[in-house]
């Protein structure tokens, strides 16, 4: 059985209504949102050529739909029945985005750059580590949910995501500039 310990994200206190784990929850689904943009562009310059390009984009939109209501029953309600089911819906988008984050990396993996072993290669083939972009917002989500935010752990892990999506990005950054 899962056990899910609630954050204290949408407790009501005077005065903080701008509490930081809401703002880490705008930001995921801001992040989510604009992956489908950037998604959409990348994978419109090979015409969605595989089936399986189209998830992530799917992926993208559901979130920007359906997070949003998700949020604000969890902002909004005291019944205790639409709290948990905010929480799971949250809790489900997190896991739907680590595993596209993690498959989008595997089909990745199969790219040229693999096949060939060549610097050319690594440069101009799929960037097999952007799709962890995913997972890193789905661990985000899945925090927000799991961990008291008055708690150092909660801190630090959105410290450690933050820096992995740095290093990821700044390691993208590299290969794009070498072209």
């Amino acid at each position: 059985m899962l056990t899910v310990y609630h954050s204290n994200m949408f407790t009501p206190q005077a005065g903080r209504a701008w509490r930081a784990p809401v703002v880490l929850e705008i930001f995921a689904l801001g992040n989510l949102s604009f992956l489908g943009v950037d998604i959409l562009l990348a994978h419109a310059i090979n015409a969605f050529h595989h089936p399986a390009e189209w998830i992530p984009l799917f992926v993208s939109v559901l979130a920007t739909l359906l997070l949003p209501p998700v949020l604000l029953m969890y902002l909004k309600t005291d019944r205790m029945v639409w709290r948990r089911t905010a929480c799971f819906g949250g809790l489900a988008f997190a896991f739907i985005a680590i595993v596209t984050g993690m498959s989008g990396m595997w089909f990745h993996l199969e790219s040229r750059f693999f096949q060939q072993g060549t610097l050319h290669s690594l440069v101009y083939t799929a960037p097999f580590i952007a799709p962890l972009a995913y997972t890193g917002v789905g661990f985000l989500l899945l925090l927000n949910r799991m961990v008291t935010d008055n708690s150092t752990l909660w801190a630090r892990w959105v410290v450690f995501l933050a820096l992995a999506g740095f290093a990821g990005n700044f390691a993208l950054s590299l290969a794009d500039h070498a072209q």
